[in-house]
């Protein structure tokens, strides 16, 4: 078993470094991605909308993406007595049909360092990937030829990310803080931002508060709210908050909102 571990986790690094250099949903707080990985061997089934609230193109419902993922938590893989790494993969369908983004994504995600491994205040640390096998066209205005009619760009500039968070024992207000740099954002090739952001219990063990921000020339802020219904089901909504209202495109001056559940099934990979 720790000799296929090893195979996975080896694969996984040889991807990362392959795709140039999901949101199966990496694990995040509204959108910056945290250290944190799905459970070892699990499977967790989602479903997540995405709208935006008084865009030009209209209403939420008018406006609103179905995304259907599942991710899956890999077994860890133990490097003497006190190392562990922990990974995970996952895949997106996004619904309906549309030349403004593609329809399957790709993500995974390696922590390799853990909070406190070296030291109380030594963060976790972790690299990922997300956007493999297609882009999100924010910057849609550029694709469109003189006769008005829009391309969509078939080249795929995987998002890569580096990570780290720490857990701070706030009394009543367990808070986890995280930052990172990612490059190619929404699968924009040269889209690099900075990112980060906290969530923080506000009723233990069951609410957090989520707040981030990201950088770039798409750059928003997000607020929202994580509830874990049981040990089986979690449910989030994030509002986000353009940093700039002089979009080219009209309609990403817009806020919007993202819901959606998480399902923690077990399963024994092997």
């Amino acid at each position: 078993m720790r000799k296929i571990a090893l195979a996975i986790f080896c694969v996984l690094i040889i991807v990362f470094f392959m795709v140039t250099p999901v949101r199966a949903g990496w694990w995040m707080i509204n959108y910056v991605p945290t250290t944190d990985t799905y459970y070892p061997d699990t499977v967790w089934p989602q479903y997540g909308v995405y709208g935006l609230t008084n865009s030009k193109a209209g209403s939420f419902q008018d406006t609103k993406i179905d995304i259907y993922s599942v991710s899956f938590g890999l077994p860890t893989l133990k490097l003497g007595n006190n190392w562990e790494i922990n990974s995970d993969i996952g895949i997106d369908f996004y619904q309906p049909n549309s030349e403004y983004y593609d329809n399957t994504f790709f993500n995974g995600k390696v922590r390799f360092l853990n909070d406190g491994q070296f030291g109380k205040y030594t963060p976790a640390v972790a690299i990922g990937f997300s956007y493999l096998g297609g882009r999100d066209d924010i910057d849609a205005w550029k694709y469109f030829d003189a006769a008005g009619k829009y391309h969509h760009p078939s080249a795929s500039h995987p998002a890569y990310y580096l990570v780290a968070s720490k857990w701070i024992p706030i009394p009543h207000f367990n808070t986890q803080v995280t930052a990172g740099y990612m490059c190619n954002n929404f699968g924009i090739a040269s889209e690099d931002i900075p990112m980060v952001g906290f969530s923080s219990f506000i009723v233990p063990d069951k609410l957090l508060l989520l707040g981030d921000y990201y950088g770039g020339d798409y750059a928003n802020y997000g607020i929202g709210l994580f509830w874990i219904v049981s040990k089986k089901v979690e449910v989030y909504f994030s509002y986000f908050i353009p940093k700039d209202k002089n979009y080219p495109y009209k309609d990403y001056q817009s806020e919007s909102i993202w819901a959606g559940l998480f399902f923690h099934l077990p399963l024994k990979l092997w």
